[in-house]
């Protein structure tokens, strides 16, 4: 008679021991993602390699540009490629997967899914417009998603750099699993590129390569600030900040020496002028920007105005005229 009472307890403890180990799998397959930015994946790539992370950045997409970025640091460390996990296709290219419908993409031998929800509606809706403009924009997420750090390469410089994904094996490499946070609006893009090097040439004797130093940051900063009054707006425009640049060192009018510039290469944020005086002895190389730094101040890459980032500046001698002697016979 005693033997059913004393028989529920055991079945109710298998009932719950088999619902536990049966959940247990479930529960152990759902990694949390570590909150980091892409500073910290380019600064510390074999710490995050293969993990899964949530970051807040910035996104900059073109014909061959699909990358995160942060306002905290530019890419001298190193860029990072953006792919979607899943069956979705990239944006920098519009190539999609050749992988059936639904299933899971794989990397490095993971497989990574998609979220298709609002959010990754949303995003999708402002990648395609790019798309149709074919002129590059930035926007704002929160990601979620895999990070794969790529192999080490070290630069001239000597320091390290992560690639092997990406446009031409640029970058690492993050795969969006999910899209936790869009913006409602593209931007303009900026300029996230390391400090150019300067290329050694040959230079004629007696001619001489100085790099002239630019307005620190937080001059600029107050710049910014000040780029909506009515004195202020040559800030938005790359040719009359390159050349006051130059009037500054040479004591010239600045509108004279821009009808002058010479445009040697152009992008949306980045350009490279060239100027020489009449005489030709003295030149200038300069570089100008829109710098990701002042995303903090501008709000917006719309608002960030164009600041000189680098200027080299190049002195020659008059050559000496021999006098012309006589030759007695």
């Amino acid at each position: 008679m005693t033997s059913g009472p004393t028989a529920r307890p055991g079945c109710a403890f298998v009932l719950v021991a088999f619902a536990f180990f049966a959940a247990t799998p479930w529960v152990i397959s759902q990694e949390r993602p570590f909150d980091t930015n892409a500073c910290a994946l380019s600064l510390h790539p074999e710490k995050y390699n293969e993990g899964l992370v949530s970051v807040d950045g910035l996104v900059t997409v073109g014909a061959n540009e699909f990358m995160l970025h942060d306002a905290s640091c530019g890419d001298q460390y190193g860029k990072i490629w953006l792919e979607f996990g899943g069956d979705v296709g990239s944006p920098a290219t519009g190539v999609t997967p050749h992988q059936a419908a639904g299933k899971p993409r794989t990397f490095e031998g993971l497989e990574l899914p998609i979220t298709k929800d609002r959010d990754f509606d949303a995003m999708q809706k402002l990648l395609q417009s790019v798309q149709k403009s074919e002129a590059p924009k930035m926007l704002r997420a929160t990601l979620i998603g895999k990070y794969f750090a790529g192999r080490p390469t070290k630069l001239g410089s000597g320091e390290t750099i992560h690639g092997g994904y990406g446009h031409m094996g640029c970058c690492s490499l993050f795969v969006i699993e999910e899209v936790v946070k869009v913006s409602a609006e593209l931007e303009e893009i900026v300029d996230f590129s390391p400090l150019p090097a300067t290329p050694p040439k040959a230079l004629p004797k007696g001619c001489i390569v100085t790099e002239t130093s630019v307005p620190p940051r937080e001059d600029e900063d107050q710049l910014e600030l000040k780029s909506l009054e009515a004195e202020f707006q040559y800030l938005h425009n790359p040719k009359k900040v390159a050349a006051r640049a130059i009037a500054v060192q040479q004591d010239i009018d600045a509108e004279d020496i821009e009808k002058h510039l010479r445009t040697e290469s152009s992008s949306l944020a980045l350009v490279s002028y060239a100027w020489e005086t009449s005489d030709g002895l003295t030149s200038y190389s300069i570089v100008v920007n829109k710098p990701y730094w002042l995303l903090p101040t501008a709000q917006t890459g719309d608002a960030v105005i164009w600041v000189p980032k680098k200027i080299i500046r190049t002195e020659c001698r008059k050559p000496e005229v021999k006098p012309n002697i006589p030759i007695k016979h």
